[in-house]
């Protein structure tokens, strides 16, 4: 299982583009960043790191302030989180919340007797950003 993994992350590490895989910061990047994570985690090795710390860097707060979909947002969150919790490094943990409490500004009680909203245009609320914003509070 572990070579499928590995091979995986080499395909993946192909797009790598020192900061983003190509995909301009949606739940793809946030995903296969949180995948490193949990790689490095069970095989005790800072291998991917640069990729955090790259990753953290390119991604500059006004950029995701202005990012208009809360479930990036939400993967984010989590991926920062887990993060976080691999490093202890408190600046991740700081994007978690800042990224959480973004998309906690979306909620509202008029539709649907709560939640939050799929993007920031307030167009739907529907079920995944809805969990990942109950994941997400649940792990901050």
């Amino acid at each position: 299982m572990w070579s499928i993994i590995f091979n995986a992350i080499l395909i993946l590490q192909q797009h790598y583009h020192g900061g983003f895989y190509g995909f301009q910061f949606d739940w793809h990047d946030a995903n296969v960043m949180e995948t490193l994570v949990n790689v490095m985690d069970v095989n005790h090795s800072t291998q991917y790191m640069y990729v955090v710390e790259e990753m953290y860097e390119y991604q500059n707060t006004t950029m995701m302030e202005n990012w208009m979909y809360n479930d990036d947002l939400l993967w984010f969150s989590h991926s920062w989180l887990r993060a976080y919790q691999l490093t202890g490094n408190t600046t991740y943990l700081g994007r978690s919340v800042d990224l959480f409490n973004n998309v906690a500004e979306s909620w509202d009680n008029s539709t649907c007797d709560g939640g939050v909203y799929w993007n920031k245009y307030d167009t739907y609320k529907n079920a995944i950003t809805n969990e990942l914003f109950i994941q997400a509070a649940k792990g901050l």
